[in-house]
């Protein structure tokens, strides 16, 4: 995988549209949403990464599990899928968890990932790391 210019653009291109999408569903500004885009615009990944397919929709409900196994067979649901930044599917799944499970994207907030054998997040940014083969001291990783 070489790396590519292609991934900065990949998400100056997202915080665009989902500018766009904001200020068209919310006429009238909110401060705080545009000290949020500001900051957003401000910290875009700038270093070269190689460019990946993505998932697009990247949360436990798109995984199929093995039977009784913590593996999984399958990852459903590819119509949002593109090429773009090895972090961005990552960040997505990562944050979807943060919800709670009842919401409209379940996610494990309030969850015991230790009683269900769930990785935490920073095991799940480790694994991921290790299978990119990448350092597992990732400076641009802010896990908070």
């Amino acid at each position: 995988m070489a790396p590519s210019r292609r991934n900065a653009w990949y998400f100056e291109r997202q915080l665009r549209r989902w500018t766009q999408q904001y200020r068209s569903a919310m006429p009238q500004s909110i401060p705080e949403m545009d000290e949020l885009i500001d900051a957003l615009r401000d910290t875009l990944p700038q270093g070269d990464h190689p460019t990946v397919l993505m998932h697009g929709d990247c949360r436990l409900d798109n995984l199929m599990f093995a039977s009784g196994e913590n593996r999984v067979i399958a990852v459903l649901d590819w119509e949002l899928s593109t090429l773009g930044h090895p972090l961005a599917d990552l960040g997505q799944f990562l944050g979807v968890q943060e919800l709670p499970p009842d919401y409209l994207l379940p996610g494990l907030a309030g969850i015991d990932r230790h009683e269900l054998n769930i990785p935490c997040q920073p095991e799940m940014v480790s694994h991921y790391l290790q299978a990119m083969q990448w350092p597992l001291d990732q400076g641009d990783l802010d896990l908070r």
